[in-house]
């Protein structure tokens, strides 16, 4: 066709979570599977289609439906092929697929770049939750682009050490006192900051989280120890991702990294959100209740925002719930009356479960006054600091001494 300079679709696209077909039911039911993918496809393409399997679970169709509206509808007659489930050896399979959609030639004038821009566009159907299809578009080039630019950054800021932590105080609300600090990865380049909300998404999915969340884990063990010993009572939360607790030698690794820095075992809080807590739920408790019972405390973080229920909180070997800023940002408000029921519930059914309640994202006096009517233990939020340095720590806790 490219050859023919005449004008034609490509729609590149895999099978979502094949993988996990293959690894639960064996190669023999995966490769079924992609023959009755194959022959459901064939009943919604036409005659001038072609459809070729690249290898594992990839699929490329040439259509010479070019225009949007035309491979719109077409995209839509794929993904209804996937719609029942397949009865495969009295196995009952479902799965999806995400697709790239691109055109010759205002998408890429040669195969290179008509297959790289299609799979920039499977990619992103992926990310907006499987089960789509999306458009290669201009746009989107430059969003992969800077994605790209912020990975190659994280891996340069690793090795030149151009990392660095931050340190959020958690107040006691009773007393205003200090009772622990927050470890949050800051990463600043030359060319700038990046946004945690840019780059954590990205290490997630290249897998740098990993060496991410360890090196903050023991660069915040080791500069907490530095700040004045009469502040012994503190102590710091560090956040922990999905990927971190699902690799084998997690709790070796925070073992390892506490007995590198001679850090109390009791003086540390791993925070866990409540969709990785749910995600994998049996082996996620194993892994919370030997880490308690290494003497570090749980923490559920952004409580509210997804999954959470009270069954989870009472199954869970939680110490701390931390309640989402989103439920506190305006719920000082007449009309955010829904808002504090909900965060009065939470710290009422937390309380009756021995947690104790952090609320984040504090920014006004009245915030603060509704939380500790309502028996809020602690608060965190720019109404006391924005995320410090260490020096800026340390000259906050000698003020306020």
């Amino acid at each position: 066709m490219i050859a023919q300079k005449k004008e034609f679709g490509m729609i590149y696209f895999d099978l979502d979570r094949f993988k996990l077909v293959n690894d639960t039911l064996g190669h023999m039911i995966g490769d079924l599977l992609l023959s009755e993918v194959a022959a459901r496809l064939y009943h919604v393409l036409g005659k001038k289609d072609v459809l070729a399997r690249l290898g594992g679970d990839e699929f490329v169709l040439l259509t010479e439906n070019y225009k949007q509206e035309e491979m719109r509808q077409l995209s839509t007659s794929i993904l209804s092929c996937f719609q029942a489930p397949f009865i495969l050896e009295g196995n009952e399979v479902y799965i999806s697929a995400s697709l790239g959609l691109c055109s010759y030639p205002r998408d890429g004038k040669d195969a290179e770049n008509l297959f790289k821009n299609s799979d920039l566009a499977m990619y992103s159907a992926k990310e907006q939750g499987r089960n789509a299809a999306c458009f290669f578009t201009d746009e989107l080039r430059a969003k992969m682009n800077r994605r790209m630019e912020i990975e190659f950054a994280l891996q340069k800021a690793v090795r030149d050490e151009e990392l660095k932590v931050a340190l959020q105080p958690i107040i006691d609300l009773k007393t205003k006192s200090y009772r622990g600090v927050e470890a949050l990865l800051r990463c600043s380049t030359k060319e700038g900051p990046i946004s945690p909300s840019e780059f954590i998404p990205i290490a997630e999915e290249s897998g740098l989280i990993i060496q991410l969340g360890d090196w903050v884990l023991e660069k915040s063990c080791r500069l907490f120890k530095t700040l004045p010993a009469y502040r012994d009572g503190l102590r710091l939360s560090v956040n922990i991702s999905i990927q971190q607790l699902m690799q084998n030698r997690f709790i070796t690794s925070v073992r390892s990294i506490l007995k590198r820095t001679d850090f109390p075992a009791n003086r540390l809080i791993l925070e866990i959100t409540e969709s990785v807590a749910v995600r994998h739920f049996d082996y996620i408790i194993s892994i919370l209740q030997e880490l308690r019972n290494m003497g570090v405390l749980i923490a559920l973080d952004d409580f509210g925002t997804g999954y959470s229920s009270l069954y989870y909180l009472k199954q869970l070997p939680l110490d701390i719930v931390k309640i989402d800023r989103n439920f506190i940002r305006e719920f000082h408000y007449d009309y955010a009356q829904t808002e504090r029921t909900i965060v009065k519930s939470v710290i009422e059914i937390a309380h009756s479960l021995n947690l104790v309640v952090v609320a984040e994202g504090i920014e006004t006096v009245e915030q603060e006054s509704l939380l500790k009517s309502m028996g809020c233990d602690y608060v965190q939020g720019f109404y006391y600091a924005r995320p410090l340095t260490i020096v800026e720590l340390r000259e906050k806790l000698l003020t306020d001494l």
